[in-house]
């Protein structure tokens, strides 16, 4: 009986030393596959770790060189900005002053340059004085000789250019002697036409009056325009002659001069030719217009005719042939507004050419005003190198302008840095970020070993239980 109860009692022991082992052996599992698990996500984590801190690294490393090198370049560049700069400014400084002084210099040669002209103009007089009471011919009397010959020659051709400028206005005269004399014919053919216009109707007086006389006055005043700007040629070819014969007994200055009379009457008779041109062409237009004021004169006496003629046909008739001899009218009124309105665009025209000769005037008297104040080219000389100390300054105000451009381009990098600074802040968020998921991480991994600590504690209170329960079983087994 009591090897019985023993044997009872021993059952549920073994049946929970079994099911002890059976969740002993699940615990043991659960923890391999805990620690595997922990271990593999452990080895990952400290793999990105150590990825993100030598990306970092590097980033950080790389931006430092970048920065170090740019900012070094910078102030290299900087520095050597503002040592162009500087020496740009002495330059300009110096080239001012130097200006200055050159100018100053220029001036007192000038001065000096005129005086000796004056006095060797002076000297050439008593020079020339003395040698005409001599027997024998110096040698500047003998180029003096020359000057004058060349001189002599230059004006003969001089005055034969003005001879053939004289014969052409004499043509242009004898053409508006001819046009004046058609003119005349034509008012005289009009002045017919009125007579003939006011025995016709009283009506088609009042309506279509075209005042030819008013015409003929526009006509007859261009043409004295046209006079007037051929008399005003010849005035100015005459005044020509006259400076020329004036200027033909100066000395040594005659050498520049004659270079500027060559230009000035090269000028003047391109000149001479333009305006020859503009006035044939002023002259053909008119004769144009005339042609067509006479075609439709005579195209209005064919129609007075043809009135004149159907004037005894039926009313009715005689109010259709009204009708289109009012249309036929209409288009005459309509040629005649476009004759007219050519006609004063060629007035316009010979307005803006007798400008043009007036200002051509004015500046061909200013030339000849300055080169009777001015006998030589020290002026030109003068002019000339103040423009080039202007060039000089214009050219150091480009350097400098260029200067500003490249500082500009200095701004708008160190602008690009500071971009660039702000990635970097932003990477460096980013990293905190990192930072802060990676200890989060290392939170969770410390948990996961507390929790695997305490699997193994428990683990170790089973296993002496089992033993305990063993020795339990054991002893009583023996008893």
């Amino acid at each position: 009986m009591n090897s019985f109860n023993e044997h009872v009692t021993v059952l549920p022991l073994l049946a929970e030393n079994e099911a002890l082992k059976k969740q002993l052996t699940t615990a043991q599992e659960a923890v391999q596959t805990a620690s595997e698990s922990s271990k593999v996500s452990s080895s990952e984590l400290m793999a990105e770790n150590e990825t993100l801190k030598n990306r970092l690294a590097s980033a950080e490393a790389l931006q430092r060189s970048f920065e170090n090198s740019k900012i070094a370049e910078l102030m290299e560049e900087t520095q050597n900005l503002k040592k162009q700069l500087e020496s740009a400014n002495e330059a300009y400084q110096n080239a001012w002053e130097s200006g200055k002084v050159a100018a100053a210099e220029l001036v007192a040669e000038n001065k000096s340059l005129k005086n000796q002209l004056v006095s060797a103009e002076e000297a050439l007089k008593r020079a020339s004085e003395s040698n005409k009471k001599a027997s024998q011919q110096s040698a500047k009397e003998v180029e003096l000789h020359q000057l004058v010959g060349d001189l002599t020659r230059k004006l003969e051709i001089v005055e034969r250019a003005r001879r053939d400028q004289e014969f052409g206005l004499d043509r242009l005269q004898a053409q508006l002697g001819r046009v004046t004399e058609e003119l005349t014919d034509t008012q005289r053919k009009l002045a017919h036409s009125e007579n003939a216009l006011q025995s016709s109707q009283s009506q088609l007086q009042t309506e279509n009056s075209f005042q030819y006389g008013e015409k003929l006055n526009k006509y007859l005043g261009l043409l004295k325009q046209l006079k007037d700007s051929l008399d005003e040629e010849q005035s100015r070819c005459n005044s020509l002659g006259s400076w020329l014969n004036l200027t033909a007994q100066s000395g040594d200055v005659m050498e520049f001069e004659i270079s500027e009379l060559r230009r000035l009457l090269q000028e003047e008779q391109e000149h001479s030719v333009k305006m020859k041109t503009c006035l044939y062409s002023a002259v053909t237009m008119i004769h144009e217009i005339l042609s067509d004021f006479k075609s439709l004169g005579e195209e209005l006496e064919k129609v007075r005719a043809d009135h004149a003629v159907k004037e005894s046909h039926s009313l009715a008739y005689d109010e259709m042939q009204k009708k289109g001899f009012r249309e036929r009218l209409d288009s005459l009124t309509a040629k005649l507004v476009e004759k007219e309105e050519a006609l004063a665009i060629s007035q316009r025209h010979l307005a803006s050419l007798h400008e043009a000769v007036r200002l051509q005037n004015a500046e061909k008297e200013g030339a000849f005003s300055f080169l009777g104040i001015y006998g030589s080219g020290e002026v030109k000389v003068l002019k000339e190198q103040v423009k080039n100390l202007s060039d000089e300054v214009q050219a150091k105000k480009d350097e400098l302008q260029a200067n500003m451009q490249q500082i500009q381009t200095l701004r708008t990098e160190v602008q690009e840095l500071q971009g660039v600074n702000d990635t970097v802040m932003v990477l460096e968020e980013q990293a905190k970020i990192y930072q802060a998921d990676f200890e989060a991480e290392r939170k969770a991994r410390e948990l996961l070993v507390a929790e695997k600590e305490r699997v193994v504690e428990d683990f170790r209170h089973l296993v002496k239980r089992n033993e305990a329960l063993l020795k339990q079983v054991n002893e009583l087994q023996n008893n």
